[in-house]
């Protein structure tokens, strides 16, 4: 059992390279340049394979692995772990990887700029051991991944029209960048492909499958990020969905029924547009239908175009949207949203002042209500249907209970509340479950006025009063209870 080292090793096709035998295994083996190339014709299109035998524990290790040509590639028959510096696919056609069962493959950068469908394992044959890419560039063709194990990649990033890279197995990927004319990332059904954070640079990307973003997405100007190009019911979840471009062109769409769940702590501005059908088409009920989830404690600004008619389910943080239904012919904004905890408000593409529009509102006691009131206008809600009261249980809804509906209200800078005539906050055309509900109105930053809630037949406005000033008499006897109150504390401090 003797080490080996190689300098350069070049085959055309209807060659193969065999290292040691099962009678003769070698101990490890380091070949520094590994050259799959040339063209094949005919019977020379067969496949140029490569067979490795070492002893138990030993290391297959290769600086550089080079495949063009159009011949077949092929690593089979590798009983030993595989270590790969660096490996660039060129070649025209076909090529599969595969080691003994529970033997690893580690590769530092991958590069795939040429080819039709290249594997690791098999549909019939997983690769049991640990996998990992540190760099993974693929431009062209497609690439899939069969291991047991779950795949491991520091950066991918797709690029190329037509590129795609799919997964049968779980996988995490630190970073993922879209960089080409239209490419995808795909995982198997019931399977779980985590993300440290998304970054669509150009073009479009398409996701398939669902998928856990620990951190943001990005869209770049112009870019488009399909949620799911082949899979109804998959969840995208993210911290937040970021774009400083208002193009609309920079969009955030689905092919199937998918749901985006928000659930960052942090602040995150969406100026792009969010839609599940195109402006000018006539939407189809249960196709295609986009719903967003806001969990975590932060909030999310969707700034852009926004019309989608899935649910909206904000749990918990904030969610501001722009949806006056002015992007698209039908005239839609979001579909029916449910206000469980946290809080809901409208927004606009480049001010604070907008309208949310929505087909149904159920509101849960204790969520409240955002409203901005600039020089120039006030934040609307606007429902088509019904404004309804969450009295489930626990299990679904808070349960209710009367006087914990609120509404908080935000004096923009510049902006005086004109006090003759009431604002009519929201409006809606069915029924009205919370009519003559007491909901107490809050002012965030300024505490000159006072607020009541008053309900007509399909409106609920807010009429405004300047707030009474305390009297002297009232202030000195707020101060002496202040004062006992600190006298009771002091002396029990002292009694201890």
């Amino acid at each position: 059992m003797e080490d080996m080292l190689i300098k350069q090793v070049d085959f055309n096709p209807r060659n193969s390279l065999t290292l040691g035998t099962a009678a003769n295994k070698l101990g490890n083996v380091r070949i520094d340049i590994l050259n799959m190339t040339g063209n094949a014709t005919g019977a020379d299109g067969a496949d140029r394979a490569t067979s490795v035998n070492l002893a138990a524990g030993k290391v297959l290790s290769i600086g550089q692995f080079n495949i063009a040509g159009n011949g077949v590639s092929r690593m089979d028959g590798t009983n030993a772990d595989l270590e790969i510096g660096e490996m660039n696919i060129a070649n025209s056609t076909s090529g599969a990887y595969t080691v003994t069962a529970g033997k690893t493959i580690t590769i530092g950068t991958l590069n795939k700029t040429a080819g039709a469908g290249h594997r690791f394992g098999a549909d019939t044959s997983y690769l049991t051991g640990t996998f990992s890419i540190t760099d993974l560039n693929t431009s062209a063709g497609t690439l899939n991944f069969y291991t047991s194990d779950a795949t491991s990649i520091g950066t991918l990033t797709s690029g190329g029209s037509g590129t795609a890279t799919n997964f049968y197995s779980n996988a995490s990927i630190g970073t993922l960048n879209f960089d080409g004319t239209s490419s995808g990332v795909s995982n198997a059904v019931g399977k779980t492909l985590s993300v440290g954070s998304i970054n669509v640079l150009k073009g479009t990307a398409n996701l398939n499958g669902s998928m856990a973003v620990a951190g943001v997405i990005t869209l770049s100007q112009a870019t488009m990020l399909n949620l799911s190009g082949s899979f109804d019911g998959s969840t995208v979840s993210t911290q937040g969905l970021v774009a400083e471009s208002s193009n609309q062109n920079t969009h955030a769409t689905s092919s199937k029924n998918t749901t985006l769940v928000l659930n960052g702590d942090g602040h995150y501005t969406f100026r792009g547009r969010l839609h599940d059908f195109e402006a000018a088409a006539t939407p189809v009920a249960g196709q295609k239908e986009i719903s967003v989830v806001k969990d975590g404690e932060g909030a999310q600004y969707l700034r852009g175009e926004t019309y989608y008619r899935g649910d909206t389910l904000v749990n918990s943080g904030e969610l501001y949207i722009n949806a006056d239904g002015s992007g698209n012919t039908a005239g839609l904004g979001v579909g029916k949203v449910f206000l469980n905890g946290g809080a809901l408000g409208a927004t606009g593409q480049d001010s604070e002042i907008g309208t949310l529009k929505m087909t149904q509102l159920t509101w849960a006691a204790g969520a409240v209500l955002n409203f901005d009131i600039g020089t120039g206008g006030y934040d609307k809600i606007i429902v088509s249907g019904d404004i309804l009261r969450a009295t489930q249980s626990l299990e679904g809804f808070m349960l209710f209970s009367a006087g914990d509906y609120a509404i908080n209200i935000t004096l923009l800078e510049g902006a005086i509340f004109d006090e003759s005539a009431p604002y009519e906050l929201i409006s809606w055309t069915g029924n009205n479950e919370i009519d003559g509900e007491e909901i107490t109105v809050n002012f965030t930053n300024s505490d000159e006025y006072k607020g009541k809630i008053v309900f007509d037949e399909y409106g609920m406005k807010l009429q405004i009063s300047a707030a009474p000033i305390p009297e002297p008499s009232e202030i000195a006897a707020l101060f002496g209870a202040c004062s006992l109150l600190f006298a009771f504390y002091r002396r029990k401090r002292e009694g201890k």
